[in-house]
């Protein structure tokens, strides 16, 4: 194969003989499309932050407008860590932009899994989180203008494609895991909710006046 420059444009052109050789030609231009003019666009709302699970894979070079992070998770803390560099498809990333935006990403044809990333990229439509084993898992929510990673305390919980979770070895003391302000997010501590905190048995934070079967600090309770 020879590679030709002409106008800023890169030609390919095989030297061969047969239908191979025009199979071998256009499975090679095409890979080259694929990996130099395809972008992904991420989106963030408002909020400022979002979880996203990565349909292929990325390049980051860390000069995005909305910065990705990957999560690693120790005794009641978790520390995010920018992400640069090639990422593999199916990769859970924490998506931040202070007010929100998007921008846009370069698609690559193969990427790298993040070591320690604590962050499960959800790939399937209909994947339901089971929460009866020795892990816990935390969702990304905004509650009463609180963002942060919010303890699933129902034993079952339907989560959206395309998102990701957070999932903690051992069963973590903390309810919530919070941002501290509304751009740091290398360092975050878990904070305790107040004693007393209600969840519906989809796992969402319910107000003192909702009626009906919750669960408070681990038992069900009827209202």
């Amino acid at each position: 194969m020879r590679f030709n420059k002409t106008n800023g444009q890169t030609r390919f052109r095989y030297y061969g003989s047969g239908q191979e050789a025009v199979s071998l030609y256009k499975r090679t231009v095409k890979d080259a499309v694929y990996s130099l003019g395809t972008t992904e666009t991420l989106t963030v709302t408002n909020a400022g932050y979002a979880t996203y699970c990565t349909p292929s894979a990325l390049r980051f070079t860390g000069d995005e407008d909305v910065k990705a992070y990957k999560a690693t998770a120790s005794d009641d803390e978790v520390t995010f860590k920018q992400v640069t560099g090639l990422v593999a498809a199916g990769t859970g990333l924490l998506l931040a932009k202070e007010g929100g935006g998007s921008c846009d990403v370069t698609v690559v044809g193969a990427g790298e899994s993040l070591s320690g990333n604590a962050l499960v990229g959800v790939t399937d439509s209909n994947k339901t989180l089971v929460t009866t084993d020795e892990n816990s898992y935390y969702v990304l929510r905004n509650q009463n203008n609180n963002v942060g990673f919010y303890k699933v305390t129902a034993p079952t919980y339907n989560l959206k494609v395309g998102t990701a979770y957070l999932k903690v070895s051992g069963n973590g003391a903390k309810n919530f895991i919070g941002f501290g302000d509304e751009t740091a997010v290398e360092a975050v501590a878990a904070e305790e909710l107040p004693t007393g905190t209600a969840y519906n048995l989809q796992g969402q934070r319910v107000s003192n006046g909702y009626k009906g079967v919750v669960i408070v600090n681990g038992k069900k309770v009827i209202r």
